[in-house]
């Protein structure tokens, strides 16, 4: 699914009056299958018809930049030896059954995986809002999380009896 995060809205110079313009900044992740260029036309498809139905956006269209980053999708096979061992090896841990769910963040993973063909998975702690306002997780879920990235590197590698 794709990701839209507005993380910046700057505008105005005075509480009590109308801000001559403003200007959002954000991030956009997509999942592999979706290419950049479609994505960007659907959310520039979005802006501008929601600006038509505005008089005074229709005359004064907002513009889009795309700045900063371009980083592509990834994803590993699920049945990579990598994903069947932190996903058994945190099962195990929490006790629990695990589910797979895309990211929606920059990780570096991404790095190994395309450049260097070393499939990677994400496997962190639990917690409410993440990337938001009160983010926080608990001490057991780092505990678990340190146990499960711990034993996973131990059997990747073949070093674990």
């Amino acid at each position: 699914m794709t990701n839209i995060n507005i993380g910046v809205v700057e505008g105005g110079d005075w509480p009590a009056s109308v801000p001559a313009e403003m200007t959002m900044k954000g991030r956009v992740g997509w999942p592999p299958g979706e290419s950049r260029a479609d994505v960007r036309e659907a959310i520039e498809g979005a802006i501008e018809a929601a600006a038509s139905e505005d008089e005074w956006l229709a005359e004064n269209p907002p513009t889009v930049e795309w700045t900063g980053w371009n980083a592509a999708p990834h994803e590993v096979a699920r049945n990579a030896d990598i994903v069947e061992i932190v996903k058994g090896n945190a099962e195990s841990i929490i006790g629990e059954e695990g589910t797979f769910v895309g990211g929606n963040a920059a990780l570096d993973e991404r790095f190994y995986q395309r450049y260097y063909d070393v499939p990677v998975v994400t496997a962190g702690p639990y917690g409410p809002n993440l990337h938001g306002v009160d983010e926080y997780t608990t001490v057991t879920s780092l505990l678990e999380t340190a146990r499960t990235i711990a034993t996973s590197a131990i059997d990747y590698c073949g070093i674990a009896e």
